[in-house]
């Protein structure tokens, strides 16, 4: 596991392909009826990404991250263009002797763990930003010190979000189309716990 950002580079085509992917077992009898059985809370989510063009620096670049991480073996962060910015978005509220919140976000109407990203991120108590009396862990758990926030009080935290991943494959095609220019018809990627 590796806390190695995903470079931005030049040549990212807008269209930014994502699945999402759970996991069912279902079983189903001689009658017709089914039992199902659904491994994941969360989804996996899968990114195809396009490279229209890499010159040859930003080439040097992709291939180089691409290699330290050992094509799939490692994980890495990753922020989507798509949703790479939380503003306010509630983790929680209050009871009055509540210590810790978890750093989250809500899609599509669940809440998906993440990883913070540089700067720290913004805390609110109540929609007032606070800037003292609380910690944020490695595993991006906010711990509050006194004063705990008060019961009903809503938390909510702003900055930015990344996503654990690791490359979908241990191959990269890449193809020399003209001289120092280069193309990723197809960049893989996918969430990791």
């Amino acid at each position: 596991m590796s806390d190695a950002v995903y470079p931005v580079l030049p040549g990212l085509t807008f269209d930014v392909g994502k699945q999402k992917e759970f996991v069912t077992l279902i079983q189903r009898s001689i009658g017709g009826n089914e039992t199902r059985a659904g491994y994941y809370t969360e989804p996996i989510t899968h990114w195809k990404l396009t490279y229209s063009f890499l010159e040859a620096a930003d080439y040097t670049t992709f291939v180089n991250f691409f290699n330290a991480r050992c094509g799939a073996l490692q994980s890495f962060l990753f922020s989507d263009p798509t949703e790479d910015q939380a503003v306010k978005l509630s983790i929680g509220a209050g009871t009055g002797s509540e210590e810790h919140f978890q750093i989250n976000r809500m899609k599509e109407g669940a809440a998906y763990t993440t990883n913070v990203g540089m700067p720290a991120p913004l805390v609110y108590v109540g929609g007032v930003l606070r800037t003292t009396n609380y910690s944020i862990g490695t595993d991006d758990i906010i711990t509050f010190t006194s004063p705990l926030p008060g019961t009903g009080i809503i938390v909510s935290w702003s900055g930015n979000l990344y996503h654990r991943v690791r490359f979908g494959t241990d191959l990269m095609d890449l193809n020399s189309f003209m001289y120092q220019l280069w193309e990723a018809q197809e960049v893989d990627l996918v969430s990791v716990r």
